[in-house]
């Protein structure tokens, strides 16, 4: 396991491939799965060394395997897509399907859910993308002229509602950017050698990521419509997803858990986990028929803590990072140089307060320390987790920060 990330438990309850993972935005101890085995499942996070989380609910209506789910933002509906060419919106108070979305003639592979959960987008092998509305009612159906020519695999909502659009990945080897108020193509965003299974959004919706049978991942400017760099896995990419709060790209591959700092494009974390096999009674041990458990999902918790990723056999994963330190006494912080090249200028920030400076004494940081946990401890009873981000990659390690400590004469 690698430094950064510590592997925490699992959690156990489908009994064929989870497909997605979804957490909620208020960070609350829940999070929703879909699998192959034809079912959703409702988590309660209970946190324990061993079992890190508890089937609440077990939705089933699908007739076929679950491909997608992705949660509402006030956490009270998830939205389905099955390979028996439907979407169900499931009421999670109650446990039960809250409507049928019926139009698509194929599987449908991915689905999501706009900013003000007013519009809902899927995507399916009949090559077509659906808009809808939650009443079930489809309003548009991109088919023909620029639509793709093969397999949708995945589609998702730009979280920018400035220039609102819908990204789409497929098996014609293309990412195309349409406007959501029209469905009109925006961008074809081509460049993979083989099929695209996934597409992501950056949380500001400046930049998506794609990868599939490839073995790369692209990331691209959205607003420009221009390839930015490639990063290369190594083996076919499942899923991808960005960090809400570090400068990261996730990638679950065949592999392993792979992911990146995007600013110095370099690997951080190789998450490789015993390569299990199968050969249980139902095989007889047949090292012929033995196959291996890789990755096919993954999602981060809304304050970037905890890297939930399920797997081909069933089983989730939960890793939590170990930037522990750093997260409870710098909430948010920058450096750079001051006028005259000399000192290193820090700027702390938390909420409602903000400072430079170009000189430390022991007595001053003491006391930052002593007020900075404190706070941190009343957040943290109310239920806020402080974010914690570096402008630049060269402080983004406690080591650094250690550097520019030594740099003001000090010991830390």
């Amino acid at each position: 396991m690698a430094d950064g990330l510590v592997l925490r438990g699992t959690m156990r309850a489908h009994t064929d491939s989870v497909t997605a993972i979804a957490t909620p935005i208020d960070n609350s101890d829940m999070i929703v799965t879909a699998s192959r085995d034809k079912s959703i499942i409702l988590w309660h996070l209970t946190k324990e060394e061993r079992t890190y989380g508890v089937p609440r609910r077990r939705l089933t209506g699908h007739s076929h395997f679950v491909q997608d789910v992705v949660l509402s933002s006030d956490g009270q509906f998830a939205l389905s897509g099955s390979w028996d060419g439907e979407l169900r919106l499931w009421d999670l108070a109650a446990g039960k399907s809250a409507r049928r979305f019926v139009g698509h003639t194929k599987d449908v592979m991915s689905v999501a859910f706009s900013v003000d959960n007013r519009q809902i987008v899927s995507a399916s092998r009949d090559r077509t993308i659906k808009l809808w509305n939650t009443l079930g009612e489809c309003k548009y159906t991109i088919q023909d002229g620029d639509a793709h020519s093969d397999w949708v695999s995945c589609v998702r909502f730009s979280p920018n509602t400035v220039h609102p659009t819908i990204v789409s990945a497929s098996w014609d080897r293309t990412v195309k950017v349409w406007n959501l108020t029209n469905c009109k193509l925006r961008n074809t965003l081509a460049g993979h050698s083989g099929y695209v299974n996934t597409v992501a959004v950056s949380p500001d919706g400046s930049l998506c990521a794609s990868g599939g049978k490839d073995g790369v991942i692209l990331l691209w400017d959205l607003a420009e419509g221009k390839k930015l760099y490639s990063l290369d896995a190594g083996a076919i990419i499942h899923a991808l997803c960005f960090s809400p709060n570090r400068y990261w790209l996730c990638a679950a591959t065949e592999q392993s858990i792979k992911i990146w700092d995007l600013e110095s494009k370099s690997i951080v974390e190789d998450l490789k986990v015993d390569l299990k096999t199968e050969a249980d009674a139902a095989t007889g041990g047949n090292a012929n028929k033995k196959k291996v458990i890789y990755c096919t999902s993954l999602n981060w918790s809304a304050d970037g803590s905890t890297l939930f990723s399920g797997y081909t056999d069933g089983v989730l994963l939960i890793e939590l990072t170990r930037k522990m330190f750093s997260r409870l006494f710098i909430v948010e912080s920058f450096w750079s140089q001051d006028n005259d090249g000399g000192r290193p200028l820090i700027n702390v920030r938390w909420p409602g307060y903000e400072s430079f400076y170009d000189h430390f004494s022991i007595t001053f940081i003491m006391l930052n320390l002593i007020i900075l946990s404190i706070f941190f401890t009343i957040e943290r009873v109310k239920g806020f987790i402080p974010k914690f981000c570096f402008s630049r990659p060269q402080t983004r390690s406690f080591n650094y920060l250690k550097t520019l400590f030594k740099q003001s004469n000090l010991t830390f």
